[in-house]
């Protein structure tokens, strides 16, 4: 009697619970896949539009008077004729064009 107890018979409909369906389980993660990148790509666009217009606010509220007045004065400087930089003689300065134009005199003497 007790060879009968031990061995005691699984009802069918309580197997069907156990199974791993492999099919389920791929199409919930190619779901979730899909929602994850749709969601990644749309806060994308989302952060791009609003930082768009961020960058176009800004720009138009911008005042960059000391920055131009700045870049004036460097180039006004750029401009200079030929001048000495120091008062002892050894150091000119020589606006940009024409340090090229006499570099290449002088490089053309050379050859």
């Amino acid at each position: 009697m007790s060879e009968a107890t031990s061995q005691a018979v699984i009802p069918a409909d309580t197997m069907h619970g156990d199974d791993v369906d492999i099919r389920a389980i791929v199409v919930w993660g190619l779901v979730s896949v899909f929602i994850t990148v749709i969601s990644i790509s749309s806060l994308y666009a989302l952060y791009n539009m609003f930082a768009d217009e961020q960058r176009v606010e800004k720009s138009y509220n911008a005042k960059f008077t000391s920055a131009a007045s700045a870049l004036d004065q460097q180039a006004a400087a750029l401009e200079q004729p030929i001048r000495w930089l120091d008062q002892s003689g050894d150091t000119v300065g020589v606006p940009i064009d024409v340090a090229m134009e006499l570099t290449l005199k002088d490089y053309k003497q050379e050859n």
